[in-house]
Protein backbone atom coordinates (compact mmCIF):
# COMPACT_ATOMS: atom_id res chain seq x y z
CA UNK A 1 0.00 0.00 0.00
CA UNK A 2 1.32 3.35 -1.18
CA UNK A 3 1.76 6.37 1.55
CA UNK A 4 -1.47 8.21 -0.40
CA UNK A 5 -3.58 4.99 0.12
CA UNK A 6 -2.76 4.39 3.78
CA UNK A 7 -5.89 5.35 6.22
CA UNK A 8 -4.07 7.77 8.85
CA UNK A 9 -5.55 8.45 12.51
CA UNK A 10 -6.06 12.13 11.10
CA UNK A 11 -8.56 10.95 8.84
CA UNK A 12 -10.90 9.41 10.75
CA UNK A 13 -12.73 12.69 11.57
CA UNK A 14 -13.49 12.73 7.86
CA UNK A 15 -14.19 9.13 7.52
CA UNK A 16 -17.32 9.27 10.81
CA UNK A 17 -18.79 12.58 9.35
CA UNK A 18 -18.86 10.95 6.29
CA UNK A 19 -20.97 7.91 7.68
CA UNK A 20 -23.00 10.43 10.01
CA UNK A 21 -23.73 12.77 6.74
CA UNK A 22 -25.00 9.36 4.73
CA UNK A 23 -27.00 8.88 8.03
CA UNK A 24 -28.56 12.24 8.03
CA UNK A 25 -29.38 11.87 4.11
CA UNK A 26 -30.33 8.45 4.18
CA UNK A 27 -33.43 9.49 7.26
CA UNK A 28 -34.20 12.43 5.06
CA UNK A 29 -34.58 10.32 1.76
CA UNK A 30 -36.54 7.72 3.88
CA UNK A 31 -38.45 10.00 5.91
CA UNK A 32 -39.62 11.64 2.40
CA UNK A 33 -40.01 9.37 -0.30
CA UNK A 34 -41.28 6.30 1.75
CA UNK A 35 -43.48 7.99 4.71
CA UNK A 36 -44.39 10.78 2.37
CA UNK A 37 -43.84 12.82 5.71
CA UNK A 38 -40.40 14.88 5.58
CA UNK A 39 -37.84 15.51 9.02
CA UNK A 40 -37.66 19.04 8.34
CA UNK A 41 -33.80 19.44 10.25
CA UNK A 42 -32.22 16.96 8.11
CA UNK A 43 -31.74 19.38 5.09
CA UNK A 44 -30.34 22.16 7.35
CA UNK A 45 -28.33 19.64 9.54
CA UNK A 46 -27.08 17.99 6.50
CA UNK A 47 -26.09 21.15 5.02
CA UNK A 48 -23.57 21.79 8.12
CA UNK A 49 -22.20 19.01 8.36
CA UNK A 50 -21.15 18.37 4.86
CA UNK A 51 -19.13 22.14 5.22
CA UNK A 52 -17.56 20.57 8.11
CA UNK A 53 -16.80 17.72 6.52
CA UNK A 54 -15.13 19.75 3.42
CA UNK A 55 -12.73 21.58 6.16
CA UNK A 56 -12.06 18.33 7.93
CA UNK A 57 -11.42 16.86 4.95
CA UNK A 58 -8.83 19.35 3.82
CA UNK A 59 -6.82 18.56 6.62
CA UNK A 60 -5.97 15.46 5.16
CA UNK A 61 -5.46 17.20 1.70
CA UNK A 62 -2.81 19.05 3.49
CA UNK A 63 -0.99 16.14 5.55
CA UNK A 64 -1.01 14.21 2.08
CA UNK A 65 0.11 17.37 -0.03
CA UNK A 66 -2.67 16.52 -2.53
CA UNK A 67 -4.29 20.15 -2.94
CA UNK A 68 -3.96 21.31 -6.45
CA UNK A 69 -1.23 23.89 -7.54
CA UNK A 70 0.49 25.36 -10.92
CA UNK A 71 2.31 22.29 -11.82
CA UNK A 72 3.57 23.29 -14.79
CA UNK A 73 5.01 25.82 -13.66
CA UNK A 74 6.99 23.64 -10.73
CA UNK A 75 8.24 21.41 -13.65
CA UNK A 76 9.14 23.65 -16.10
CA UNK A 77 11.74 25.75 -13.59
CA UNK A 78 14.93 24.55 -12.53
CA UNK A 79 15.37 22.19 -9.51
CA UNK A 80 16.73 24.73 -7.28
CA UNK A 81 14.43 27.21 -8.23
CA UNK A 82 11.30 24.95 -8.09
CA UNK A 83 12.24 23.82 -4.39
CA UNK A 84 12.18 27.63 -3.27
CA UNK A 85 9.15 28.22 -5.09
CA UNK A 86 7.39 25.17 -3.27
CA UNK A 87 8.53 26.15 0.31
CA UNK A 88 7.29 29.61 -0.43
CA UNK A 89 4.08 28.38 -1.57
CA UNK A 90 3.92 26.13 1.52
CA UNK A 91 4.55 29.14 3.69
CA UNK A 92 1.57 31.30 2.06
CA UNK A 93 -0.45 28.64 2.54
CA UNK A 94 0.13 28.35 5.94
CA UNK A 95 -0.11 31.77 6.67
CA UNK A 96 -3.68 32.05 4.65
CA UNK A 97 -4.69 29.36 6.44
CA UNK A 98 -3.68 30.79 9.86
CA UNK A 99 -5.53 33.86 8.44
CA UNK A 100 -8.93 32.11 7.85
CA UNK A 101 -8.98 30.63 11.27
CA UNK A 102 -8.75 34.41 12.29
CA UNK A 103 -11.41 35.34 10.86
CA UNK A 104 -13.68 32.76 11.34
CA UNK A 105 -12.90 33.48 15.40
CA UNK A 106 -14.20 37.07 14.15
CA UNK A 107 -17.52 36.14 12.39
CA UNK A 108 -18.14 33.79 15.59
CA UNK A 109 -17.73 37.21 18.17
CA UNK A 110 -19.48 39.21 15.44
CA UNK A 111 -22.29 36.09 15.17
CA UNK A 112 -23.42 36.26 18.80
CA UNK A 113 -26.01 33.35 19.54
CA UNK A 114 -28.08 32.86 16.49
CA UNK A 115 -29.09 29.72 15.88
CA UNK A 116 -30.00 27.60 13.02
CA UNK A 117 -33.27 28.11 11.29
CA UNK A 118 -34.84 24.36 12.53
CA UNK A 119 -32.82 23.12 15.67
CA UNK A 120 -31.78 24.84 18.53
CA UNK A 121 -28.10 24.63 18.26
CA UNK A 122 -25.65 28.12 17.50
CA UNK A 123 -24.44 28.54 14.48
CA UNK A 124 -20.77 29.49 16.07
CA UNK A 125 -20.45 26.02 16.69
CA UNK A 126 -19.87 25.27 12.93
CA UNK A 127 -17.68 28.97 12.61
CA UNK A 128 -15.63 27.50 15.40
CA UNK A 129 -15.19 24.22 13.93
CA UNK A 130 -14.30 25.79 10.62
CA UNK A 131 -11.97 27.71 12.71
CA UNK A 132 -10.44 24.57 14.28
CA UNK A 133 -9.84 23.05 10.91
CA UNK A 134 -7.98 25.92 9.25
CA UNK A 135 -5.84 26.28 12.53
CA UNK A 136 -5.08 22.25 12.25
CA UNK A 137 -4.41 22.73 7.90
CA UNK A 138 -2.11 25.62 9.07
CA UNK A 139 -0.01 22.96 11.91
CA UNK A 140 0.11 20.36 9.68
CA UNK A 141 1.77 22.34 6.24
CA UNK A 142 4.22 23.93 8.72
CA UNK A 143 5.10 20.31 10.56
CA UNK A 144 5.29 19.15 6.83
CA UNK A 145 7.20 21.78 5.85
CA UNK A 146 10.01 21.06 8.54
CA UNK A 147 9.52 17.32 8.66
CA UNK A 148 9.05 16.46 5.33
CA UNK A 149 11.97 17.39 2.46
CA UNK A 150 10.73 19.28 -0.31
CA UNK A 151 12.99 16.83 -2.82
CA UNK A 152 10.72 13.34 -1.12
CA UNK A 153 7.82 15.24 -2.74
Amino acid sequence: MSEQTKTHIADYPAIILFWVLFAIILLQFITRYVFNDSVGWTEELARYVLITLTFVGAITCVRKGSHIFLEFLHHALPDVISGKVKITARIISAGFYLFAAYLSIELIERLGYHTMVSLDIPKSILYGLVGICFLSMAVVELYSLITRPIESE
